[in-house]
């Protein structure tokens, strides 16, 4: 009766063991890119009567957070402002579908660089990551509106990125300048974990 019941526990510790490994790897195995990013400088390219129509100086000092993710066959881009007042002034969240059912699409994958651009009716998307270069870019034109934001960084030492973000209100395109920090070694992971699908 003993021997049965240590059998029993044995069986339900190596069982508890495979999923906690098959867990654990499944997370480390997950391919994102972090980045909490400071806006260091702001300019807006909008007149009215010969003088700037808006200022958006009080933006420096405000963190946005971008995030690159492989998730279910589509690579999710995403860069969020901190401070909810100006809710989609920068807020950006899109993916780029890498299922072979659309119009046209790009995907180059090489050993050091990351390559996807897809074009569907009325949308264009572009992600580009190398170990020392990020470009995303999603740019839609409809009947009513269009939208056109992007941003580009570029690894100056170590986790440490600098660039821009654009982004077009109407007609008025407005420029940020950020200094990044990455919270990982998350764009080497990504292009490893993308060549591996």
């Amino acid at each position: 009766m003993q021997k049965t019941l240590k059998n029993f526990w044995k069986k339900k510790y190596e069982i508890l063991v495979i999923f906690l490994t098959f867990f654990l790897s499944s997370i480390a195995y997950a391919a994102n890119i972090k980045m909490q990013c400071n806006i260091k400088s702001t300019a807006l390219i909008a007149m009215n009567d010969g003088k700037p129509s808006t200022d958006y100086s009080t933006l420096k000092g405000k963190n946005i957070d971008i995030l690159i993710d492989f998730t279910d066959r589509r690579i999710l881009y995403s860069a969020k402002l901190d401070d909810q007042k100006s809710f989609g002034l920068i807020d950006l969240e899109h993916f780029i579908s890498l299922n072979s059912n659309y119009d046209w699409i790009r995907a180059w994958i090489s050993k050091d660089k990351v390559e996807v651009v897809r074009h569907l009716y009325d949308q264009y998307q572009v992600i580009k990551i190398t170990n020392d270069s990020i470009d995303a870019k999603y740019f839609a034109q409809w009947n009513f509106g269009w939208i056109d934001k992007s941003f580009r960084l570029q690894r100056y030492y170590k986790n440490d990125w600098q660039g821009s973000y654009i982004s077009h209100i109407e007609d008025n395109p407005i420029i940020f300048g950020l200094d990044c920090r990455s919270k990982s070694s998350g764009v080497d992971d990504f292009i490893q974990f993308m060549q591996k699908n």
